[in-house]
């Protein structure tokens, strides 16, 4: 991965993006460096980097990644049928705060929620 594509990557995280990329940087060696892009990130922009080498597996994290924030936000769950099984969707018990990192203070966010099909049009 180039440095350049690294530096646009580094701007969509601080814009408040979820960025997957399919190989991981050369910063493994430091524990410190990785729980800073792939978690500390998230308190302060509301967004991290993830490596998955696996096209389907990232794309499962984007969705889940997507959901998450959804509930976050308090909107319906998508309209789409998941081909997949989520993970389990949670958010703070306050709302729109971010969770603790050791999961304390979660709740499930769309537990019972109704499926949302799309408006019905009345006159």
């Amino acid at each position: 991965m180039s440095e350049k594509a690294i530096a646009i990557g580094m701007y969509f995280v601080a814009s408040g993006i979820f960025v997957v990329i399919g190989q991981s940087l050369p910063v493994e060696g430091s524990r410190r460096v990785v729980d800073l892009l792939t978690r500390d990130f998230e308190k302060w922009f509301g967004a991290t980097w993830a490596f998955e080498p696996d096209p389907v597996k990232a794309a499962h994290r984007m969705i889940d990644h997507i959901d998450r924030k959804r509930a976050g936000l308090g909107l319906p769950p998508p309209m789409y049928e998941v081909p997949y099984a989520p993970k389990t969707v949670a958010v703070p018990a306050g709302g729109l705060g971010h969770p603790e990192p050791d999961g304390r203070g979660l709740e499930p966010a769309m537990s019972g929620a109704p499926s949302c099909r799309g408006a019905e049009i009345r006159d």
